[in-house]
């Protein structure tokens, strides 16, 4: 008898699992989603050219607009900072027609290492990823999105700046004449020693080299994931005071007894000279391998 009951309640489980309220429900499946990591869209390296007008802000009152071009390299070590390079070349002019008659050009050569600051993502904060519920009751990855960043990061303002050298070659001219008046290497220019007087190596060096610190705002605008416009805004402080071939105070000429070399001793009570640049330029971003955190999800 008990053999005959116990046959029984087996066959009615049985039963009662084929009706949809009694049946187990089936398990739904595991998504797997896959999440960008800290890293992942952040450029590995930009590479940036741009050409633009320049100013130099010396002895002569009035600056005259010159030409330069630059050459950028950047590698972000947050999504903050990066380290960045700067090269740059060009002409720079100015001139005053009181006092000193003159009309000063130069051609130079710089290159600078410093760090560049993101304002943007600085005061606004690194944007965040947001992950969206499915909207079809289908765990499927189509129906997250990941990647939307709900805060606009398609433009930036970065602020840089940096130390380094650059070499010139200025001369000075008569406004009215067009005659040479001063010049910042000849025949006699040299390296000096660190009093900035003493002889070192062999005289007719072509260029004078100057300490450089470059400071400068650049807004950028992102055209795709690998290309950007950018417009560059930056001053320069010289170590010097010859950029225009002009010292403060002093309008000597070749033809006066003092001469027009100003290569030599750098007074240090006069006030050194600047140059500024405004240019346009494009970008391109270098992107590291996407990598991905894994985050499984269900539906409950």
């Amino acid at each position: 008898m008990k053999t005959l009951y116990r046959s029984v309640a087996l066959l009615g489980l049985a039963s009662l699992s084929n009706f949809p309220a009694f049946a187990q429900a089936p398990v739904q499946p595991i998504a797997s989603i896959q999440l960008p990591d800290s890293t992942n869209g952040r450029p590995l390296l930009r590479i940036g050219l741009n050409l633009g007008l320049t100013q130099l802000y010396g002895d002569l009152s009035t600056p005259n607009f010159g030409f330069g071009a630059g050459l950028n390299a950047s590698y972000p070590i947050s999504s903050v900072v990066a380290v960045t390079l700067l090269g740059d070349v060009g002409s720079l002019g100015a001139q005053q027609s009181d006092y000193y008659n003159s009309k000063a050009s130069a051609s130079y050569i710089q290159g600078a290492v410093g760090g560049t600051f993101n304002l943007t993502r600085l005061i606004a904060g690194k944007p965040r990823q947001i992950t969206t519920s499915p909207t079809n009751g289908q765990l499927s990855p189509d129906n997250f999105d990941t990647n939307r960043d709900h805060r606009n990061t398609k433009s930036n303002i970065d602020f840089y700046i940096g130390v380094g050298l650059i070499a010139f070659d200025a001369t000075a001219s008569s406004l009215t004449t067009g005659k040479l008046q001063r010049y910042t290497n000849g025949s006699g220019s040299h390296k000096t020693q660190s009093d900035n007087v003493t002889a070192r190596g062999d005289a007719g060096t072509t260029a004078t080299r100057e300490f450089v610190v470059p400071l400068g705002l650049r807004y950028n605008r992102m055209l795709s994931t690998a290309l950007s416009i950018y417009a560059d805004l930056r001053y320069n402080f010289v170590a010097s005071d010859k950029l225009d071939a002009t010292r403060e105070n002093d309008n000597s000429t070749i033809d006066m007894p003092l001469g027009g070399a100003i290569y030599g001793k750098t007074v240090l009570s006069t006030n050194r000279d600047k140059w500024a640049s405004l240019s346009v330029g494009i970008m391109y971003q270098i992107r590291r391998k996407s990598g991905h955190n894994r985050i499984r999800i269900t539906d409950f």
